[in-house]
């Protein structure tokens, strides 16, 4: 995991909670990403996993998929990125992540509006931290600028990059962040992440059920799945812990669909 160190990195706890149910903002069905590669060496060896529950990626019953209705979690481009919720669990990172050789996962798990049906919890996207930044100026002086332009919030209302010395009337019409002054504390208090081995299921056909896939998890994993509930960190797992309850996905790796 490539990090890019400058000065000391906080800030407080994430905004308030934003209803993205009246946002008319076009949402977009999760794309399948570009694979985890290493995923299963990498469980065979030391590493951690991070699960946090989104609650921008609902279930469309009408489309029969998940869409992503926020700019949190972008899935726009061949790189991932998260940038723009989560900043405490980013900063963390960001802090304390510095061992490259062991490598770092994030799960994002659906909420109720992401769920088929109440007794099953998706996961919906897992990837590979590649690179962590200080700030949208260093992210954006890294980034191809093609990557830049997919993700750019002048251009996009669910946009997650920032360029220097941005300015709030450069926003792109209705972007989610740019009420209540959100976007300061995007611009302030976040360390981006950026994914280039991740995989997401708009299907939602990696879940966890009560009393059967996690039968074999630890107590503090059934509690995660038994009630959708934030971590101001994230839920973190070293990943040999979550190996039995990753059953599921190995299944995929092995028939090559991730």
């Amino acid at each position: 995991m490539k990090k890019y160190n400058r000065a000391h990195c906080g800030g407080p706890v994430s905004t308030k909670k934003y209803d993205y149910s009246k946002t008319d903002v076009s949402p977009y069905r999760l794309p399948k990403g570009t694979g985890l590669q290493q995923f299963i060496s990498d469980l065979n060896g030391e590493g951690q996993i991070r699960f946090y529950y989104i609650r921008s990626v609902k279930w469309d019953n009408n489309k029969a998929g998940l869409y992503q209705f926020g700019c949190g979690l972008n899935l726009k481009s061949r790189l991932a990125t998260l940038s723009t919720c989560k900043r405490d669990m980013l900063q963390t990172i960001y802090k304390h992540w510095d061992d490259e050789t062991k490598p770092l996962y994030i799960g994002v798990l659906g909420t109720t509006e992401g769920r088929k049906l109440n007794s099953e919890t998706p996961l919906l996207f897992l990837g590979k931290v590649d690179q962590v930044f200080y700030s949208f100026d260093d992210m954006w002086d890294k980034l191809p600028p093609k990557i830049r332009a997919s993700k750019d919030v002048r251009k996009h209302p669910l946009g997650d990059m920032y360029p220097p010395n941005f300015k709030k009337s450069s926003f792109a019409n209705k972007h989610v962040h740019s009420i209540n002054g959100i976007y300061r504390k995007d611009l302030k208090y976040s360390c981006p992440l950026v994914f280039k081995q991740w995989r997401a299921w708009p299907d939602a056909d990696i879940v966890f059920k009560e009393n059967k896939s996690i039968a074999k998890a630890s107590e503090k994993f059934k509690r995660m799945i038994k009630k959708p509930a934030q971590m101001r960190h994230g839920w973190v797992y070293s990943l040999a812990e979550v190996k039995p309850v990753l059953r599921p996905i190995l299944k995929s790796l092995a028939k090559g669909e991730l």
